[in-house]
């Protein structure tokens, strides 16, 4: 009989494994479409977004400087994920051309006014990036 662990590892099948990608993809995008119009943590992305934000070695909040670089990776893969649900929407005939899509999803929630959680964390980025050009930095003077 074999063992549950042994199954889990298996690799699963290209179809099976096609399935799945095309779920994770339409779960971050459904993500990243989600309107703020209320509590900002009813968003997972930004719940995500305030647990990396906490540093577990000296028990506190990170730095906006040393937080934005962690902002910035999150909207590049944001970005790469649109980008990949406008060939996906393509390729299954949904729209005639992936810039058709990529035209729409921007529109909803990919611009940096809307209500939406891109925009709030390229705000955020914004800020930290002001906090950081405006801060001066601990050195020695001679």
């Amino acid at each position: 009989m074999e063992d549950l662990g042994s199954h889990l590892m298996a690799e699963p099948s290209p179809a099976v494994q096609d399935h799945l990608d095309n779920a994770y993809l339409a779960l971050s995008i459904a993500l990243l479409d989600h309107p703020l119009k209320q509590d900002l943590f009813e968003s997972t992305v930004i719940g995500f977004l305030a647990v990396l934000r906490v540093d577990v070695e000296r028990q506190t909040f990170r730095e906006p400087c040393d937080y934005t670089s962690n902002l910035s990776a999150v909207i590049k893969i944001a970005q790469m994920l649109v980008v990949e649900q406008a060939v996906q929407m393509a390729d299954d005939g949904l729209v005639t051309h992936p810039a058709d899509a990529l035209d729409d999803m921007r529109e909803r929630f990919l611009l940096y006014r809307v209500r939406a959680t891109f925009s709030w964390i390229s705000r955020l980025r914004t800020y930290g990036k002001k906090v950081q050009n405006n801060t001066t930095s601990l050195g020695c003077i001679y």
